[in-house]
C-alpha cells in the first residue's frame, strides 16, 4: 500500500495524519523519516477502534450512604 504522509504543523510541534479505519484491530507500519529521507524509526502499531461507547448495565445496585 502507498505511504500516508503525516500534516506536519512546525510552529505547534505536532503533526496529524488521516488513516483507513474499521471496526476492529487496525495494524499499521510507523515509519519517521528526516527531511532528507533517513529512517528514524520503524516500527508496527496496532489501534483498537470502535464507533460505540462502551454501556455498563446494573440489575441489582447496592447503594451505601
Amino acid at each position: 500500500e502507498p505511504a500516508i504522509a503525516a500534516k506536519i504543523d512546525s510552529q505547534a510541534h505536532s503533526f496529524s495524519i488521516d488513516l483507513p479505519m474499521h471496526t476492529g484491530i487496525n495494524d499499521f507500519r510507523a515509519v519517521v523519516k528526516t527531511a532528507g529521507g533517513k529512517n528514524l524509526m520503524d516500527f508496527a502499531v496496532a489501534f483498537l477502534f470502535d464507533k460505540e461507547a462502551p454501556k455498563a448495565t446494573f440489575a441489582n445496585p447496592q447503594l451505601y450512604g
